[in-house]
């Protein structure tokens, strides 16, 4: 099977659509087989980018026998619809939910003439799919594929107590009696951490300790919050960390908290920074909302709350605090995230969908 795989957001630059994109590719079962035409820098470069994939896309289906392309997002849907026409080979495109919900007239035009015309559309989580079915598309050219990790790659077997320890001294903290909560991602304000430090976390126990390794167009409205609470010395914003701070961040802290809120036009389409903490046992409180509904299962990998309901946030992590079986739940997560979310099988799940299309 010889499948192109067309990305406009790949490693080295960072966010989870490169990290599902480089994942799904690399563990492509057929990948000696594939070609990858990516970008992984700033996304202000697209317009270099955009010229040169498809003129290599049209190399390609030119001078070999190409079976299928995969576009990565939405973004690109206008340029797989052009190959459609002029090379009828199958398309496949996955969709996450920003990739939907641009607010531009001519965008949205462009995705209503093109979606349709491709042969199966891949949505990241359930709300991605209503979005694409209120669009007009047909239910049968829609599938779910969730996003995976690397379960292998985050969890340390370390002795928690020599992690916090070393956790102190790259931090530079005393994190003795403390019960960390940690928050990942990029810092805007659907993600709800100005609002959690606002209605939630100056309210928690005095032992509480919020970890934010996160940076974003909201990181100086959240310091200026953070100053204003008088609560420096109890929130640490550490910006962007490297993969090894991560993995020590996932494996040292309490809880992972994901208090996303509804925005009008931007919602989040998965969560892999959620199962990302999930697969180190780190019991994860995040709202039950979006796409995060489908990352997270009450229950097994995690704990669901309504969104904006601060006395349930409030309740939930005072339970977590008093639970007495924590290490048991962690087990449960850790078996129900390598089950469920294993880049493997997620990959797995690409190539036998690509097949089925060939088939037919």
């Amino acid at each position: 099977m010889k499948v192109i795989f067309i990305t406009r957001k790949y490693p080295p630059s960072v966010g989870g659509m490169q990290k599902l994109s480089h994942n799904v590719i690399h563990n492509f079962p057929e990948l000696k087989n594939a070609e990858v035409i990516s970008w992984g820098r700033s996304q202000k470069g697209l317009i270099f980018f955009i010229p040169w994939a498809f003129l290599k896309s049209l190399y390609l289906l030119i001078s070999k026998k190409i079976d299928l392309i995969q576009f990565d997002d939405a973004a690109l849907s206008f340029m797989g619809y052009i190959l459609k026409k002029m090379f009828k080979v199958p398309i496949v495109i996955r969709v996450h939910g920003l990739d939907l919900t641009y607010k531009n007239k001519l965008y949205q035009f462009m995705l209503n003439k093109t979606l349709k015309e491709f042969d199966k559309i891949i949505c990241i989580s359930e709300a991605a799919k209503n979005i694409v079915i209120n669009k007009g598309i047909e239910k049968s050219k829609c599938c779910i594929i969730h996003c995976g990790v690397d379960v292998s790659k985050w969890r340390l077997f370390n002795n928690r107590n020599s992690l916090i320890n070393k956790l102190e001294k790259e931090l530079e903290v005393d994190l003795s009696d403390k019960f960390l909560l940690l928050s990942v991602g990029r810092l805007v304000e659907r993600k709800g951490v100005h609002w959690f430090i606002k209605n939630v976390f100056r309210k928690l126990d005095k032992h509480c300790m919020f970890l934010i390794a996160s940076s974003g167009e909201e990181e100086r409205k959240i310091k200026e919050l953070i100053e204003s609470l008088n609560l420096e010395d109890k929130i640490l914003m550490l910006g962007k960390v490297s993969d090894e701070t991560l993995k020590l961040l996932y494996n040292s802290a309490d809880a992972f908290i994901m208090p996303n809120i509804p925005i009008k036009g931007d919602i989040e389409g998965f969560g892999i920074v959620a199962i990302e903490a999930a697969s180190c046992g780190l019991p994860v409180i995040a709202s039950d909302l979006e796409g995060v509904k489908d990352a997270i299962k009450e229950g097994e990998n995690g704990f669901l709350v309504e969104p904006l309901n601060a006395k349930d946030y409030i309740k939930k992590i005072n339970d977590l605090m008093n639970m007495k079986n924590v290490s048991d739940f962690s087990k449960k997560q850790i078996e129900y995230t390598h089950k469920n979310y294993d880049l493997k099988n997620i990959s797995q799940e690409y190539y036998e969908l690509f097949k089925e299309i060939l088939k037919k």
